[in-house]
């Protein structure tokens, strides 16, 4: 007997009063507009071909093409993978109060009068949206057109899209961004549709819907945190479109085990786009308490919220919204209400905090932020409550836009929240002050490139092979010390370390005082000749000095968390004053125009940089623990230099050297 496998609809985002022309012309400035009008083509050739091939499968072996499932969600056939039938299917005040968006709101503490006022979001749901609602009248369009007799006034969507707009007539009902407005699609040709979107300057979808499982509709193993072409799509969508941000729901099999081969037991829920690098799955949280001034006092996932991690160990969820009984708008009259929950409710409570937030760039700035920036903010300010540190559970916290926003108000001064360029061979260095109370946190997000080819197959199993295309990494680094960023272990457990799986890397030092140098670099070679990322920190009084630096062809990552990496500036030189006297480091030639050889008696070299008399360095060089290192100085100029070296050990030693 031939299997199906049930796509469950979670929920979706929602499109609002329209970017204007000059708006949506930023956005798409650097799109390749023919490119992405060609693909969405292509995509939605595919997408018929596949469901045209379904209907005549369906016929000759009976299968539904619609069902309505008991607990009153709907299902529709979509296309055919192994012989198997693939089905899409559908799975707030307190919401808001939980994400702290009521404080954007206008009439919230924090001023800022955010209702999305003039923006756009996209929602792609299990059928058409109840527009003649009285919540959301005047405020939703089409983008397609749903299939009336089978998909209008959909329970699902009407509840979702109410979710992100619902105007508030009904106080308990009201939504994240009541001003907004909604361009809405069901789920039929979402991928081409998504692709011609964001030539329009879309910003963010929600999507409440993704591939379920049941004991009689069993999913092969080897889909379970798969990387697989419906991943990989969906990356290139993102990818080609920098400014879009694709917002999915984790699930609701939080208490099944259907997978016989999981990562670990209760986990390896995940699949479709909820496995993609660049998109950002929503778990699902329970009510959170929350005190007058925005702190979180306490909040539990719910136990049907579906568990990850990816295959190779990448970080999902990413974060938790509220999605459990949030009430809004229903499909069945113009003033119908209901309550419901799911991870299908927590990501359309996200998407309409993070619209806000893009609003609030508009505000602050006159720009939108790219869709890295976005996220990574998300991320780096949400509040920790399951374990410390991200888990495949509830991702890195609840979504806190009270925070998010503060770290945007503050930039320049308490925080940073910089969009910068990452050439190849090229390293980015800034120095900080803590401001002595919050933890020093910084993190770097990126939107990372599909492989050029899908490695799951069903033939693999927890395939594990890092799907990550270019590869930046964070440190903190104090005097002697190093700080790395967080990184999963196991399915189950987190741990500090080098992480080569996230295109999403944060860093903490807690009880943090004094001054730090934040160090953002690459491994290998990067697929084009710059890379775009975002750099966040927050918990500083203010910046004292930046700069970047051509690094040499060889430099290495240590493997020794405890080394340091790098130091620069000032702080090189304090600390060679302090080593000063110490004959441990002999260099010759020296005088030299062209190599120099280093020797230390004591300990191991790890790194070495070298400044110009006046502090500011010129080159660095990773060594991999050497006593003896070559030096390459035939770049610089006539005159003399410090030439310093951190040893494995954590000391430092330096020397002059004289350049003829």
């Amino acid at each position: 007997m031939k299997k199906s496998y049930l796509i469950i609809a979670f929920g979706l985002a929602i499109t609002t009063q329209a970017q204007t022309p000059q708006e949506v012309a930023k956005i798409t400035s650097d799109y390749d507009i023919p490119k992405l009008t060609a693909l969405s083509k292509d995509f939605k050739a595919l997408a018929e071909k596949e469901k045209a091939s379904a209907m005549v499968l369906a016929k000759q072996n009976g299968w539904p093409i619609t069902i309505q499932n008991p607990d009153g969600s709907f299902s529709e056939l979509i296309k055919v993978i192994d012989d198997a039938p693939i089905y899409y299917s559908t799975s707030n005040v307190n919401a808001a109060r939980s994400t702290r968006t009521n404080f954007l709101n206008s009439g919230g503490a924090l001023g800022t009068n955010l209702d999305g006022n003039n923006m756009k979001v996209h929602v792609w749901d299990g059928g058409g949206v109840r527009s003649t609602h009285q919540e959301l009248t005047g405020r939703v369009t089409y983008g397609d057109s749903p299939n009336i007799s089978i998909l209008s006034n959909n329970n699902h969507a009407t509840h979702v899209t109410g979710t992100i707009i619902a105007k508030g007539i009904t106080a308990i009902a009201k939504g994240m961004a009541t001003k907004a407005s909604a361009t809405t699609y069901d789920w039929t040709n979402d991928l081409s549709e998504a692709m011609a979107a964001t030539t329009t300057g879309m910003l963010l979808s929600n999507h409440s819907y993704g591939i379920g499982e049941s004991p009689s509709n069993p999913i092969p193993d080897w889909l379970f945190g798969a990387y697989n072409a419906d991943s990989k799509n969906w990356d290139y969508v993102m990818y080609n479109a920098p400014y879009y941000l694709m917002v999915a729901s984790a699930g609701n099999d939080g208490l099944q085990n259907y997978n016989d081969t999981p990562l670990a037991q209760g986990y390896d829920k995940l699949t479709h786009f909820k496995v993609s690098k660049n998109s950002l799955v929503v778990a699902n949280a329970q009510d959170a308490v929350i005190d007058n001034n925005g702190k979180l006092i306490s909040v539990n996932i719910n136990n049907t919220s579906s568990q990850g991690p990816t295959d190779d160990l990448r970080i999902k969820p990413d974060i938790s919204g509220n999605g459990t009984d949030v009430y809004s708008t229903y499909y069945t009259t113009n003033i119908a209400y209901e309550t419901l929950s799911g991870t299908s409710m927590a990501a359309p409570n996200v998407t309409g905090t993070l619209l806000l937030l893009q609003e609030y760039s508009r505000n602050l700035n006159g720009v939108f932020m790219k869709a890295a920036t976005l996220k990574g903010l998300a991320m780096h300010t949400a509040d920790d409550f399951n374990v410390q540190g991200p888990d495949a559970i509830s991702g890195w916290g609840l979504l806190n836009g009270l925070k998010a926003a503060k770290a945007m108000s503050g930039n320049g001064t308490t925080s940073i929240v910089d969009e910068r360029i990452l050439a190849n061979n090229e390293s980015y260095f800034i120095t900080v002050n803590s401001d002595g109370v919050s933890p020093l946190e910084a993190s770097i997000s990126w939107t990372d490139k599909q492989p050029p080819s899908v490695q799951e197959t069903a033939s693999d199993i927890n395939e594990n092979t890092p799907k990550l295309m270019e590869d930046l990494d964070i440190r903190i680094i104090k005097n002697a010390t190093t700080y790395y960023p967080y990184k999963l272990l196991t399915a189950t457990t987190n741990g500090l370390g080098d992480n080569t799986r996230d295109p999403f890397e944060k860093v903490t030092v807690n009880n943090a005082s004094g001054q730090y140098t934040i160090s953002v670099k690459h491994k290998g070679t990067l697929i084009g000749a710059n890379k775009a990322y975002s750099l966040i920190i927050t918990g500083i009084t203010s910046p004292v000095s930046s700069g970047k630096m051509a690094l040499a062809d060889d430099k290495k990552e240590t493997g020794n968390q405890n080394a340091q990496i790098i130091t620069v500036g000032e702080a090189v030189i304090n600390s060679v004053n302090s080593n000063s006297g110490f004959n441990a480091l002999t260099m010759y030639p020296n005088p030299t125009s062209s190599l120099v050889t280093l020797n230390l008696a004591n300990g191991k070299i790890v790194s070495l940089s070298i400044m110009s008399i006046d502090g500011k360095i010129v080159n660095i060089k990773m060594i991999d623990a050497a006593t003896t290192a070559d030096l390459d100085v035939s770049m610089l100029e006539k005159g003399i230099y410090i030439v310093a070296v951190q040893t494995n050990d954590g000391k430092t030693y330096s020397e002059k050297l004289f350049i003829k």
